[in-house]
């Protein structure tokens, strides 16, 4: 039970990092007014208005892949985590048929969360 309140307290940590993350993204797509996108391959690329200076969609490209990346690898975390909480609550269950998962109820929080972070 140790470890899986171990998973639970590091996914609370990483999906709020995540969820802040995802909110300074979506800010700075609306503040600059720009078009991500994303290809089949994972590559990132932006679209900035016409006016935007060289030097500032340079600034901007790359304060948009620093924060992709780090929502990237905090749900790739979060993911990791929650197969292990999975397999945690698998045995958990074995022996009370009746344990309620917790692990469920972030997979879903996580998958909301996600939704908010399309590009």
């Amino acid at each position: 039970m140790t470890l899986l309140l171990e998973i639970l307290t590091n996914l609370d940590d990483l999906m709020s990092q995540s969820s802040r993350f995802i909110v300074q993204f979506n800010d700075l797509i609306k503040a600059e007014n720009i078009n991500v996108v994303t290809d089949a391959a994972g590559n990132l690329s932006i679209d900035v208005p016409s006016e935007m200076s060289d030097k500032t969609a340079e600034a901007v490209s790359k304060k948009v892949g620093i924060i992709d990346r780090l929502i990237n690898d905090r749900n790739s975390e979060i993911e990791k985590l929650i197969r292990e909480g999975l397999e945690v609550e698998k045995d958990i269950t074995k022996s009370n048929p009746n344990f309620k998962s917790e692990i469920q109820v972030k997979a879903s929080a996580f998958r909301d969360m996600k939704n908010l972070y399309k590009h």
